[in-house]
């Protein structure tokens, strides 16, 4: 099974279990149990970390791999992230922050978290402030892919959703799902999931929720 899964992924394939797919309404509801944490650096670091993942489809590694100042630029117009190298897109991509709710919740982290140098999501200690462990080669220690996959299921369990049905690619399915519901360009929810086949990201589409494009958007 584990050679199975791993064939599919160098094929780009998507995954044979398919997560829920997040949509607006279910994201809502995961933003407002992240804001509602009796820590205060999660409740402003959590909302963060959600929005940014739907709002682009972004994988959890890519995410967790963030640095700041290096990869995000809020002073731009418009606001950018870069990520880098992934197991489809070898030169990175560049893509805008173009939702002002994201730019917003960035900057309320970043204000949280201090403008010093380095992973743009920390972990965050039980009294709520962030924990800035040296990884030994003159960094910082980023928060994990495992724990962003925990803070979407902590929501998700919070918000009364069944945690086993939410993960990293609920987001971003849910994106790709409310890009094909609003009649988004599929080349352009394409290169923000950055797949290289068309196929791949139809894949990501849960196909009982697209309806229709007009009645959607209105």
């Amino acid at each position: 099974l584990a050679l199975k899964g791993t064939l599919r992924r160098r094929r780009g394939e998507a995954p044979t279990k398919k997560m829920k797919a997040a949509l607006p309404p279910d994201v809502v509801r995961l933003l407002d149990a992240a804001r509602a944490q009796d820590s205060p650096g999660q409740a402003v670091r959590d909302p963060a970390l959600l929005l940014l993942l739907f709002s682009h489809g972004f994988r959890r590694s890519e995410v967790a791999d963030i640095y700041y100042p290096g990869n995000l630029n809020l002073h731009s117009d418009p606001p950018v992230v870069t990520l880098g190298r992934t197991k489809t897109a070898e030169a990175g991509r560049k893509l805008p922050l173009l939702h002002q709710g994201v730019v917003d919740a960035l900057t309320a982290w970043l204000a949280y978290r201090s403008p010093l140098q380095g992973p743009l999501f920390l972990p965050v200690g039980r009294g709520g402030s962030c924990i800035w462990t040296p990884d030994g080669a003159g960094g910082i220690k980023p928060l994990t892919g495992h724990s962003v996959a925990r803070i979407i299921k902590r929501a998700a369990k919070a918000a009364g959703f069944d945690p086993k049905e939410f993960a990293g690619h609920s987001l971003r399915r849910g994106f790709a799902t409310n890009g094909y519901r609003q009649g988004i360009d599929e080349q352009l929810i394409q290169k923000s999931l950055g797949h290289k086949l068309a196929d791949t990201t139809r894949g990501y589409r849960e196909e009982g929720l697209l309806g229709d494009a007009v009645e959607w958007a209105a």
